[in-house]
């Protein structure tokens, strides 16, 4: 799980993006999270079935995105 979450991280530094876009994008797929409980996820604060869903979920936003947008 530690690859992934450093996998979302590397994405959103390598396109610019931020926490708030992302959990914009996610708000759209009906997954709920605040901006202090993405840092948590994504800093091993917090696990469970959630913080898999958000990561899961973060890197199909984020590889959708590059495909879409960043590879032009």
């Amino acid at each position: 799980m530690q690859e992934k979450r450093e996998k979302v991280r590397m994405l959103l530094s390598k396109y610019c993006l931020t926490y708030v876009w992302l959990i914009n994008e996610l708000d759209k797929q009906h997954i709920a999270v605040s901006n202090s409980e993405m840092s948590d996820i994504l800093n091993c604060r917090r696990r469970g079935e959630k913080a898999v869903t958000v990561i899961e979920k973060s890197i199909e936003i984020l590889e959708k995105y590059a495909k879409c947008y960043a590879e032009i």
